[in-house]
């Protein structure tokens, strides 16, 4: 059973990130939240220093609770630039030129992709002031700036534009991730509207650990190529993911083990225990030699915490090995939980965002399983071979950490592979064996020779046969489930369950296994009823995407799709495939725009004329050849391929409830639209603007 007592950091920790979420939504200045944490404080302060009756207890402890929010809140809202006076958004000039510093290492695409940190601004009638922000930049190379590297400032007279939201129902939100690292507009710049003016004026122990990163890049590159292998090595040592390829990203997804491929506590644990391992070999016992290994230890992990990037699981690691480390060196034992807590707190003091970043989420629900369930598991099976009890343990982490990561994964994911336990034996021990050689390999290589190039041969050998293991468990059967699908309250509801479990476990409660049955029955009930909303569910999708048409014809279960012949599959999964997991519909026909007379049991449709059940639907490009006599009425009339007419004309060949024109038109033909709307009092819906649309159709038409 946990003693909360002595776990006061994680109860400390709740309301703050809770202030931090309520800034996040809310996204609101109270004018008078300063004061009222100012006197918050001095009623805890006061509070705590009176002795009052143990029934008044729970006073101070709301006290606590409320100041913490609102600090929570504070620092969730002041961390926000926009709400800077000095930010881009806030002196809006499309006409500026500005002063950008690069903030990361650029990656070379058909672009150079980075993050910028706006220095200052300049209007054609001004001088140059004081300007923040962060942008993410889109730089068509220019021959004398190449090298583009950390530090460089640069001048931008590029238009500078807010990151777009979601362009389609339930698709990924850029925006929001983007927002989460604090960068709210980005940037495309041809060569001649940037030069770069300076260089190596950024911050130089972060410029140091950058230049050794990508020296280290370059030598993995030199020795292991532009294979498979080497993608693997620059992203398990140094957390490189860039050249990682389709094909083996998917893979490590589908076997769940991606978690590898991202340096987390995982690659800080080993670098610390082989820390530990080599200090250890030395028997000096000097006055300071404590003092020292402690010292060795944390720049150690902080060094190698730079080299890889400083990604929030990193950061989440080094901090909470930080702990660790110092709590061996004053000789005092430290709760796991609490350990857990601090470091949280203190990256979201640093980094209020950070809450809403997956990898931070899913790092420290994963270590949170593991500390909470993992011995749990282990002690289901005892077994005397040292080998099979080996296997076992990885087995038992592995299980104990899906415990707290799955509704979280299936939310974000959409999938849940079933393998992990498998990949698990293959990559744990992999990863600490490319490690060690990693290592090694780096400090050969700055040798050079023979030796550099068989640790080399050594390290792409075992990287070979990671992947090969990571391929073959990805073909076995049932190797993962696709398209599951769960909201923010399904995700919530299995955290629920999870936590009054495990708390009814560890209390040994006499009704568990009641309360066990009914969260059972209650899952069931939300499954059925998500069920039967899916059942009655009939309606049309228009999907945006530039130069393509895209709809969706939905009847409960079942889909029927429109789409044009030359859509790529990347290009429609992205923009449509995680509302078609919600909607649960299996594709039925798939019909291109242009095809003559296709019958299904949803209705027919030829050239751009459908009939769904009893609603009529048109994809119109042309208008007719000849006028009808009256009007043909029509659900939903979508304009697409730049059709040659006026809006004017419409009214003369159909009568439709819905009118809307997708991203296949060019951005002229719309606009032209849009006026001749606003004129005839019509409502068109420019999907390329305003996103993908859900009409909801009735069963009964006639409704």
């Amino acid at each position: 059973m946990i003693n909360w007592r002595a776990l006061p950091f994680v109860r400390l920790f709740f309301p703050f990130a809770g202030g931090i979420a309520a800034a996040w939504w809310l996204d609101t200045s109270w004018w008078g939240l300063p004061a009222l944490s100012a006197l918050l404080l001095l009623l805890t302060v006061w509070w705590g220093t009176r002795r009052w009756a143990y029934r008044w207890r729970w006073c101070y402890g709301l006290l606590l609770f409320l100041l913490l929010f609102t600090l929570g809140y504070q620092r969730g809202y002041q961390y926000d630039e926009r709400h800077r006076v000095d930010h881009l958004q806030q002196q809006w000039n499309p006409e500026q030129v500005l002063l950008v510093q690069v903030e990361e290492t650029p990656r070379i695409r058909r672009t150079l992709q980075c993050r910028g940190r706006v220095l200052a601004r300049r209007s054609s009638e001004s001088d140059w002031q004081a300007c923040s922000g962060q942008l993410l930049l889109y730089l068509v190379p220019r021959a004398e700036a190449s090298d583009l590297r950390y530090g460089d400032q640069i001048l931008l007279r590029a238009p500078v534009r807010a990151i777009p939201a979601a362009r389609n129902p339930e698709a990924f939100d850029y925006r929001a991730f983007q927002r989460s690292r604090n960068v709210h507009h980005q940037c495309y710049a041809p060569s001649e509207q940037w030069e770069r003016v300076a260089r190596d004026r950024g911050h130089r122990g972060l410029a140091l650990a950058l230049g050794l990163r990508q020296q280290l890049l370059t030598q993995l590159e030199r020795y292991l190529g532009t294979t498979e292998e080497a993608a693997v090595a620059a992203a398990l040592l140094l957390g490189e993911r860039g050249e990682l390829g389709r094909e083996l990203k998917s893979a490590y997804a589908n076997t769940g083990a991606t978690h590898v491929l991202a340096v987390s506590g995982l690659h800080v644990g080993f670098i610390y225990l082989g820390l530990a391992t080599l200090l250890g070999l030395l028997r000096w016992s000097g006055p300071g030699w404590r003092g020292l290994r402690t010292l060795l230890l944390l720049l150690g992990v902080w060094a190698f915490a730079l080299v890889t990037g400083a990604s929030p699981s990193v950061l989440r690691a080094a901090t909470m090995f930080s702990f660790i480390i110092l709590g061996r060196a004053l000789s005092r034992p430290t709760n796991i939980y609490n350990t857990l807590a601090i470091s949280a707190s203190l990256l979201l003091l640093y980094d209020p965002y950070l809450l809403f970043e997956v990898g931070f989420q899913l790092s420290y629900l994963a270590v949170l399983g593991i500390v909470s369930f993992q011995g749990w598991i282990y002690r289901w099976w005892i077994i005397d071979h040292p080998v099979g009890d080996y296997l076992w343990q990885l087995s038992s982490v592995s299980l104990a950490a899906q415990l707290t990561t799955v509704p979280l994964c299936v939310y974000y994911f959409h999938q849940f592979p079933l393998y992990f336990w498998l990949s698990g034996l293959v990559v744990v021990p992999a990863a600490m064996g490319v490690l060690g050689l990693g290592v090694l390999f780096f400090v050969a290589s700055g040798i050079g020779g023979s030796i550099a190039a068989g640790v080399a041969q050594l390290l792409y050998g075992l990287l070979w046969l990671m992947n090969a293991a990571i391929y073959a468990i990805e073909q076995l059967p049932l190797a993962v489930i696709r398209g599951l699908w769960i909201g923010k309250g399904g995700m919530a509801l299995l955290y629920l369950a999870t936590l009054l479990l495990t708390y009814l476990f560890w209390r040994e409660h006499r009704w568990r296994w009641r309360t066990t049955v009914a969260l059972v029955w209650l899952l069931l009930l939300v499954v059925v009823g998500q069920s039967k909303w899916r059942s009655g569910q009939r309606q049309v999708v228009v999907y945006a995407l530039r130069q393509h048409t895209l709809v969706d014809l939905v009847d409960g279960f079942a889909r029927w799709r429109i789409a044009s012949s030359d859509l790529e599959e990347a290009d429609e999964d992205f923009a449509a495939q995680n509302y078609r997991w919600k909607l649960g519909a299996t594709e039925r026909a798939s019909v291109a725009v242009g095809e003559r007379d296709r019958t299904t049991e949803f209705g027919w449709y030829h050239r751009g004329y459908g009939q769904f059940y009893a609603h009529r639907l048109v994809l119109l490009d042309r208008l007719p050849e000849q006028r009808p006599e009256r009007p043909l009425p029509v659900e939903v009339l979508l304009l697409r391929g730049n059709a040659r007419l006026r809006l004017a004309e419409l009214r003369d060949y159909f009568e439709f409830r819905h009118l809307l024109a997708d991203g296949s038109n060019r951005a002229r033909t719309l606009a032209r639209w849009r006026a001749e709307a606003e004129t005839l009092g019509l409502a068109l819906i420019d999907v390329s603007r305003r996103g993908g649309q859900i009409i909801h159709l009735a069963q009964n038409p006639s409704q």
